[in-house]
């Protein structure tokens, strides 16, 4: 509708300039089902598909399902088992959740932040794997937009020679080709629920 598409522009408007204020921008995201998955690919500069991610994330779900039970809340709607919430996000276009973003963080083994609209100074969300903070300096930035949208960030460039500003938006980002997967650290023994945030 008009008032969601003005709802839209303004939080992203808000979000642009927060990017700005820490020397980023954000970049328009294809809203398809994968744009949580496309933004920290790209975000984030790996070399992986979206279905392998989305494989990743899977298998790391499986293998703390109890504990996402026990611990998480709204994870499931109504009449939605485990395996189906499972299916859902292995699937090509099931949306990710704040349940996805901590297992990417703890899986890939860096810090996910995720700048919003939110009012205030809190406005970024923080996913972080065991044992880390703010001062990690491989942080995967991504934007909240609203909606369950989310939208990949990059630096600014050091230097424009045409003496322009990046622009704030307008490419939409495809599937990255390549089959390198990060390795999960085994050494930490913090369980999964450690700062865990799943309510959707």
């Amino acid at each position: 509708s008009a008032l969601d598409d003005q709802q839209t522009a303004v939080h992203r408007a808000i979000v642009e300039t927060r990017l700005r204020s820490m020397r980023k921008f954000r970049v328009d995201t294809a809203a398809e089902g994968d744009c949580q998955f496309i933004a920290v690919r790209e975000s984030g500069g790996l070399e992986m598909s979206n279905q392998e991610l989305r494989g990743l994330v899977g298998d790391y779900l499986q293998l703390f399902k109890d504990d996402l039970l026990k611990y998480s809340t709204g994870l499931l709607r109504q009449g939605q088992s485990f395996d189906d919430y499972e299916d859902y996000i292995r699937g090509d276009f099931g949306w990710g959740d704040e349940c996805t973003l901590t297992a990417m963080a703890h899986v890939l083994q860096r810090p996910i932040r995720v700048v919003t609209p939110d009012p205030g100074e809190n406005f970024i969300r923080n996913y972080d794997p065991p044992g880390s903070g703010w001062l990690r300096a491989d942080a995967i930035v991504i934007a909240y937009i609203g909606g369950k949208h989310y939208e990949a960030v990059l630096d600014e460039p050091e230097c424009d020679h045409e003496g322009q500003s990046p622009q704030q938006g307008g490419d939409d980002l495809g599937s990255l080709s390549g089959g390198a997967r990060p390795e999960a650290d085994s050494s930490s023994e913090d369980p999964f629920p450690t700062g865990f945030r799943c309510d959707r």
